[in-house]
């Protein structure tokens, strides 16, 4: 299942701690050999990124030998939460740039979760929506009464 994700080079870049010039200049552009220029449109299966990395060396016989993308997505999955609080997804909803590398790898119930703490900040932003609105309404009374 996680082998069908297909991932752009920004999400590559955030999942393997790398520069994404790097990954673009490095992996893609010896991947789409033939592409005159590499976009965000340009995606790759964790399949097809495994050969650009080496397997993971690991004490933990579950997990030595396993190829090094999986095994980040693995460990990267948790990490949603941090960006949950970023002004990019308060703002807007949504994971910006390779932080929307979460929304391919996360479980059911780790988007249900995002969806959740999207819906309280959208329900916090009208909130103060409503309350700026009802001190506007105070001070127009206040100098309408004077």
């Amino acid at each position: 299942m996680e082998n069908e994700i297909k991932l752009n080079y920004r999400e590559v870049a955030v999942l393997m701690g790398q520069k994404s010039t790097d990954v673009k200049e490095e992996i893609f552009a010896s991947f789409f050999v033939d592409e005159a220029k590499i976009t965000l449109q340009h995606q790759m299966t964790i399949e097809e990124l495994e050969a650009y990395y080496k397997p993971f060396r690991s004490v933990d016989s579950r997990y030595d030998g396993r190829g090094s993308v999986e095994i980040h997505v693995l460990l990267k999955k948790p990490d949603y939460k941090k960006h949950l609080k970023s002004s990019s997804f308060v703002k807007t909803g949504k994971f910006a740039g390779g932080a929307s590398l979460f929304l391919k790898i996360c479980s059911e119930e780790q988007l249900k979760h995002i969806s959740e703490v999207n819906d309280s900040w959208k329900e916090y932003r009208k909130s103060i929506k409503r309350q700026a609105a009802q001190r506007r309404e105070e001070l127009k009374r206040e100098r309408e009464a004077a």
